[in-house]
């Protein structure tokens, strides 16, 4: 089941000022983007991630905070929460081989203020060879995984699942 969320005009300024202010943070820091892009086109991937998550935090009734110091070691949302947002409306969930396997990853679509939560992944239930792919054949392979392969949102639990969740979860 996918959720759509709405963003009002006050949570897409406030998602849209974070992203600039950690764009510069990040660039500070010597932080290009992927492949190294240019500073337009990795401004714009910032704050559309940032845009996922605030739609992400909506959703859940997460309390987002202000910007904060850049560290890829944490979680986007709570302890175990990682947004990936894409403008592509049948876009994949991507995942590196660099991505924490025990972190949930939520795949959002959309722009603007409108966007679709489509389901979620544990990174190493993506993390698998099937999905390592290079779709755009530009030599930057990662893990794409399908929307159809996607667990539904429905039941999503925002609180990190204990042992015995993650282990219901896995039966048929």
């Amino acid at each position: 089941m996918e959720v759509k969320v709405t963003l009002t005009k006050a949570e897409a300024k406030a998602a849209t000022t974070k992203a600039v202010i950690i764009n510069e943070r990040r660039r500070a820091y010597g932080s290009v983007g992927k492949n190294n892009q240019d500073k337009a086109t990795y401004k714009k991937s910032n704050i559309i991630g940032y845009l996922g998550e605030a739609a992400v935090a909506k959703a859940l009734g997460i309390q987002v905070e202000g910007p904060t110091p850049y560290d890829k070691s944490k979680a986007d949302l709570s302890e175990d929460i990682q947004v990936r947002t894409t403008p592509y409306e049948g876009g994949h969930l991507l995942l590196s081989k660099d991505d924490h396997s025990a972190h949930r990853f939520i795949l959002v679509t959309g722009g603007g203020v409108d966007f679709t939560l489509r389901g979620w992944f544990y990174g190493y239930e993506g993390q698998v060879e099937h999905y390592w792919k290079d779709l755009a054949n530009n030599g930057r392979p990662a893990y794409f995984i399908p929307q159809c392969d996607l667990r539904p949102m429905e039941g999503f639990l925002i609180a990190p699942p204990t042992a015995a969740t993650q282990r219901q979860a896995h039966q048929p």
